[in-house]
C-alpha cells in the first residue's frame, strides 16, 4: 500500500515524470485498474515517446484491437531491439 502513496506523491511533485508515470502504471496494471494503468502509461510516453518498456506494457492492455497491439509490441522492439519481453509478447500474438 505504500507503494500507492509514494508514486502519487511523487507524480504530484514532479509530474512531467515519465518514470514515475511507468511505475505508477505497472502499479495500477498490477491492481488491476486497468484504465487509468492505460492513461499512465499514455502519459509517460507523451513525456518520453522512446520509452520501450511502456509500448510493451501498454500493448499488453489493448485486448480489443490486434493492429494496435502489434504496432505497440513493434514500437517497443524499434526503440530496444533486445527487449525480451515486447519480442514475446509480440510472438503470443501471432500465435
Amino acid at each position: 500500500m505504500h507503494s500507492h502513496f509514494i508514486l502519487r506523491s511523487g507524480l504530484q511533485v514532479l509530474p512531467n515524470n515519465a518514470k514515475l508515470h511507468y511505475n505508477y502504471a505497472n502499479f495500477l496494471r498490477d491492481s488491476s485498474n486497468f484504465y487509468l494503468a492505460k492513461h499512465h502509461y499514455r502519459r509517460a510516453l507523451k513525456l518520453w515517446p522512446y520509452y520501450a518498456s511502456a509500448w510493451n506494457n501498454l500493448g499488453t492492455l489493448i485486448d480489443d484491437d490486434y493492429d494496435v497491439q502489434e504496432s505497440h509490441f513493434l514500437t517497443a522492439i524499434h526503440f530496444s531491439d533486445e527487449h525480451i519481453n515486447a519480442h514475446f509478447n509480440l510472438g503470443q500474438l501471432y500465435r
